[in-house]
């Protein structure tokens, strides 16, 4: 008895050390770097603007954001790594919420990343990612952080690239829309509080376009004109709006 249980004993840790490499043989990362990302926010000028959007929160427990590993000076997608997503527990830092983008073994390979915020799946549909195309849905402000379109693309600040020796990207991600800020004031024989149902329907405004991650840049704007309603920061003081880029504001286009 004593004698099988030893053999059995064998077998069992044999059996172990076999599920073991078979474990480490799937993950296919041997020898392979992970990508370490962190980010903040900052402007066309390049200013930085501490973990701030275009909502004014901090980066918050949850974000979550969308990255492509591209080949260095291109769009072509390298190690499949296309529309990962990454999130942050509020600190800046960004971790994979699936499966780690890594850098290959041959150390001598460059690539390039590009993010957005929020985080949309891939696939076909009007809300879904799809060759590098971000659709923008403006009709909805009841929750500006998750219309806030941010962009970034280390290229435009590292034209020679990373490779598994340097590993550490930092994303300076910029604001792609517009932010419209109306404050208020009462008048003569008005209180603070005469304002708070104050509400504000912008007009005459696009909802809906693309935004392509490639070349930074709003297209297709489709024909769904509607009304906003801007979001209430304070009752009767600060309303905001997020809304598409245009030429011009005629007459009308935002009402109380």
């Amino acid at each position: 008895m004593k004698r099988l249980n030893k053999m059995f004993a064998t077998l069992l840790a044999i059996a172990c050390i076999f599920t073991a490499c078979n474990k480490e043989e799937n993950t296919g990362n041997d020898g392979m770097v992970n990508v370490r990302f962190s980010a903040q926010i900052g402007t066309e000028s390049g200013e930085i603007i501490a973990q701030s959007r275009a909502s004014d929160t901090d980066w918050e427990n949850g974000d979550a954001i969308g990255i492509y590993m591209v080949k260095n000076g291109t769009n072509t997608i390298a190690m499949e790594a296309e529309n990962r997503e990454y999130t942050t527990d509020g600190d800046g830092t960004f971790t994979a919420a699936g499966e780690d983008i890594f850098f290959p073994v041959n150390g001598s390979d460059k690539f390039d990343f590009i993010a957005y915020y929020p985080y949309k799946e891939s696939g076909t549909g009007q809300d879904k990612m799809e060759d590098f195309m971000y659709p923008v849905n403006l009709s909805d402000q009841s929750k500006p952080a998750n219309i806030d379109l941010l962009h970034a693309t280390t290229y435009r600040y590292n034209t020679t690239g990373y490779d598994k020796n340097d590993p550490d990207v930092n994303f300076l991600f910029e604001h792609k829309l517009c932010k419209f800020v109306i404050k208020t004031t009462p008048g003569d024989g008005l209180k603070a509080s005469d304002l708070e149902e104050m509400t504000f329907l912008i007009t005459g405004m696009n909802t809906e376009a693309y935004f392509n991650l490639k070349d930074a840049t709003l297209r297709n704007y489709k024909a769904t004109v509607s009304s906003i309603a801007a979001y209430t920061q304070t009752k009767g003081i600060q309303y905001e709006a997020i809304l598409l880029p245009a030429t011009s504001v005629s007459k009308g286009q935002w009402q109380v």
